[in-house]
């Protein structure tokens, strides 16, 4: 019986290094998943910080650029206004200018009442084939002149 003992002690030790060894194994697997832990802690840390920055990051320019969009729409919108005002200022006679012609039309009107009524609406035309000046006569009025060569125009 001395022999089993023996057997057992030594079957023993055996159990016991290697359940010594198990336990070593099992704290340094431990030690590697805390360590494992904090890393992919610090790790999600890193990422959340990482998106939380890009997302500031993509605002901003979202902002930037909604605001440069409002100012091109602005400016184009603009630029028919500022088309027609400068063409308006360019075409359109200042008042002082309309005054002006309108004096001038009403001066010219009565030089043309003037003329009307002094017989001076005369029919003028281009005729022949030369396109000379030709201008209708009163062939009822006496004719004038030593050689009876003017004729009075006939006014309407």
């Amino acid at each position: 019986m001395s022999a089993v003992p023996a057997i057992l002690d030594e079957e023993t030790q055996r159990l016991g290094l290697l359940m010594e060894t198990a336990q070593s194994q099992q704290q340094t697997i431990d030690q590697c998943l805390q360590q494992l832990a904090a890393h992919a802690h610090n790790l999600d840390e890193v990422v959340r910080d990482s998106v939380d920055r890009a997302a500031e990051q993509f605002c901003h320019r979202q902002r930037a650029a909604a605001l440069r969009m409002a100012w091109w729409t602005a400016a184009i919108g603009a630029l028919p206004n500022v088309m027609v005002a400068t063409l308006l200022v360019w075409a359109v006679p200042s008042p002082e200018r309309i005054a002006r012609l309108q004096d001038e039309r009403a001066r010219l009107s009565m030089g043309i009442a003037r003329l009307a009524a002094s017989g001076g609406r005369i029919d003028l035309r281009r005729c022949g084939d030369r396109e000379r000046l030709c201008v209708r006569v009163d062939r009822q009025a006496p004719a004038y002149g030593d050689q009876s060569d003017y004729l009075v125009v006939r006014g309407y």
